[in-house]
């Protein structure tokens, strides 16, 4: 018997990055996962079913949560790993672009939590993990947008673990600080910039991966966490430090 054998666990932004790491390491506990994304990754293996939704659209997420509960199972678990990253400077920032990373990053996450908190409560029992980031704690040029939005997702977790723990629902936030991931790659322009980024940015000098969030987030799902809820995890090898 693996720990989470049994369980049904969405993943959103489950097709890459670190969402795609969480799906893998909650299989290997006894998981059934299902991953939720916007887009299927090019690179990701045809064996994997990928439910395409858009957290930014809330009848999107409303249509394919009745579908997949209706043909999966309900949730026990929802990890949502879904978000976009842009720059902007407050100087003519472009306000399209800053409702778009509001959005998804911090609408998109209320839209799915709303959708799948209900069934959760009607069966007594719930793990969320939320996925915000640093930028919502250091402050960094050019990420308004971006550091709002995910300062809201950690405020909103700590919301949803005060109104679900009398309903047996957990509700816990993971901060990454510099992980290697598609996004972050793009984000930085080339690789080369993302490792002189990491160089200064944390006290280990180190470039975190994928699985380094995967097996937090994988653990605050597991029954041996059951008493933890409302926290801030921080992964970021010290980033916060300075």
């Amino acid at each position: 018997m693996l720990p989470l054998d049994g369980t049904i666990a969405w993943v959103t932004g489950g097709a890459s990055g670190i969402g795609l790491a969480i799906v893998r390491q909650l299989r290997a506990v006894g998981a059934t996962v299902e991953i939720l994304d916007a887009r299927r990754a090019p690179d990701l293996p045809d064996s994997e079913m990928v439910h395409l939704c858009d957290l930014s659209d809330r009848v999107s997420v409303d249509t394919v949560v009745a579908e997949l509960a209706e043909r999966r199972g309900r949730p026990h678990i929802l990890v949502n790993s879904a978000g976009i990253a842009a720059a902007g400077s407050m100087i003519n920032h472009d306000p399209a672009l800053w409702d778009r990373i509001i959005a998804v990053n911090l609408t998109g996450t209320f839209n799915i939590i709303r959708a799948v908190f209900p069934m959760m409560a009607d069966q007594g029992s719930g793990r969320i993990v939320l996925l915000a980031s640093d930028s919502a704690f250091l402050a960094d040029s050019g990420l308004g947008a971006y550091a709002a939005s995910k300062a809201g997702v950690v405020a909103l977790g700590r919301t949803v673990a005060t109104e679900g723990g009398p309903m047996g629902i957990s509700c816990n936030i993971l901060s990454p600080g510099t992980v290697d991931t598609p996004m972050t790659q793009a984000h930085f322009g080339s690789s080369d910039a993302l490792k002189s980024a990491v160089a200064s940015g944390n006290v280990l000098g180190v470039l975190l991966e994928p699985d380094d969030l995967a097996s937090l987030a994988t653990f605050l799902c597991l029954p041996a966490s059951r008493y933890i809820t409302g926290q801030v995890m921080h992964v970021n090898a010290g980033g916060l430090m300075r």
